[in-house]
């Protein structure tokens, strides 16, 4: 990572520890914002959110973060077992059926093995 991306993921380590979720949440914002297609500051945005904000707020990000990063199966089970767990069954197979579609056409046109 770039001295850009740990001094921001460091500053949002340090406001998220003195509990400024406002700033710390802008932060991940800004880093979203800049580098989209990093899964892991999606999954640490996600895990945030999970932790400090609402269930809207992690959908939002996990939407998010599985259309910039369509790869991350971290974030598409994520996202699943959140909206299951809020006994939100029919979404949550929603979400699989989209991952196992992506996977199916990718495979389609040999991206994948």
């Amino acid at each position: 990572l770039s001295p850009v991306c740990l001094g921001s993921l460091r500053r949002a380590a340090t406001y998220k520890a003195k509990g400024a979720i406002v700033t710390t949440r802008a932060i991940y914002g800004k880093l979203l914002q800049d580098f989209p297609h990093k899964q892991e500051f999606w999954w640490d945005a996600a895990n945030f959110e999970k932790k400090f904000g609402s269930f809207e707020d992690l959908c939002n990000i996990l939407d998010r973060g599985t259309t910039y990063c369509p790869e991350a199966e971290s974030l598409w089970l994520m996202h699943a077992k959140e909206v299951w767990m809020k006994g939100q069954v029919n979404r949550a197979r929603s979400i699989l059926e989209k991952v196992l579609s992506l996977i199916r056409t990718v495979r389609k046109f040999g991206l994948l093995p």
